[in-house]
């Protein structure tokens, strides 16, 4: 029909739906078969855990990735354990799997796990902190950080995530007090008197 289509993205619409994917769980049926919250995911140690010298996140999920998991950690008596022989024994004991985890996890550096885990394939990476962000590799190769020349001197921004035909988009800095009243007053229809008047009283500004 060539009419355009409207496009609303409300935020806790769009928080909500994206949590249920996984905390809904049992309330899809009717009448509900759980709670609502998906137990694994809220599990307490499902979190980024403590290493010998930082934090690591590792999520082993299939059959080989635990096994990989357990011969790196040299805890593989826990490969024989009933309780973590497929994925629906350790769906059922997950939360002392999880527990397992955390202590072995802590016994060695966060290079050390990265290094062994990512050679066996098992899904895991470092917990980033604030400082180290601002000479992260990646970011600086995708040159995330942008500056920007202003009358005040040079500002840093954290850049725009998402690229545009391979562009990312050049950040700008925010105007100073009253910098754009006189335009934005003439686009709403005052005359140049009337601007003058209100600078005149303050009841507008400008830079």
């Amino acid at each position: 029909s060539g009419r355009g289509c409207v496009v609303e993205v409300p935020m806790f619409e769009s928080v909500v739906a994206f949590n249920l994917i996984e905390h809904f769980y049992g309330q899809h049926f009717v009448p509900p078969k759980s709670a609502i919250g998906y137990g694994r995911a809220m599990a307490k140690w499902r979190r980024p855990l403590p290493t010998a010298d930082g934090y690591l996140c590792v999520m082993p999920y299939t059959d080989p990735h635990w096994r990989a998991f357990f011969d790196v950690a040299g805890a593989a008596a826990y490969l024989e354990d009933p309780r973590f022989l497929d994925i629906g024994t350790r769906t059922s004991h997950v939360i002392e799997l999880y527990e397992i985890i955390a202590g072995l996890v802590r016994e060695k550096p966060t290079s050390f796990w990265m290094e062994a885990l990512a050679a066996r394939e098992v899904p895991c990476a470092p917990v980033i902190g604030l400082d180290a962000l601002l000479d992260d590799p990646h970011l600086a190769e995708t040159g995330f950080f942008q500056t920007v020349e202003t009358p005040a001197g040079t500002l840093r921004y954290p850049g725009v995530p998402v690229l545009f035909d391979g562009e990312r988009p050049q950040p700008g800095a925010p105007p100073h007090l009253g910098e754009h009243s006189r335009a934005v007053l003439a686009e709403a229809g005052f005359d140049e008197a009337d601007i003058a008047a209100l600078l005149a009283s303050r009841a507008a500004r400008q830079a």
